[in-house]
């Protein structure tokens, strides 16, 4: 009988600048994080909601929400994620 290895689950609650590459963070934290096009966390962010995110507004991308906690007339320029359980 085999018993399979226990999944570690990546607890994650930190900020960021939106601005960072998706590849940077995926070799950050060894966790696989994609959407659509969007090549940093700010352009995931956009692309799920479909607008730029105002202050405070927050996106569910699979296991992860993300947050805008600051912003400026361009976009996020800082953005929280954090791991859904």
């Amino acid at each position: 009988r085999e018993i399979a290895p226990k999944m570690q689950q990546i607890v994650l609650d930190k900020e960021f600048p939106s601005d960072m590459p998706l590849k940077e963070f995926e070799k950050q934290y060894n966790i696989p994080f994609e959407y659509k096009s969007a090549k940093t966390l700010g352009q995931a962010m956009e692309l799920a909601l479909g607008h730029a995110p105002r202050e405070g507004e927050s996106v569910k991308i699979d296991s992860f929400e993300l947050r805008a906690e600051q912003t400026s007339l361009l976009g996020p320029k800082v953005i929280s994620v954090r791991t859904l359980s």
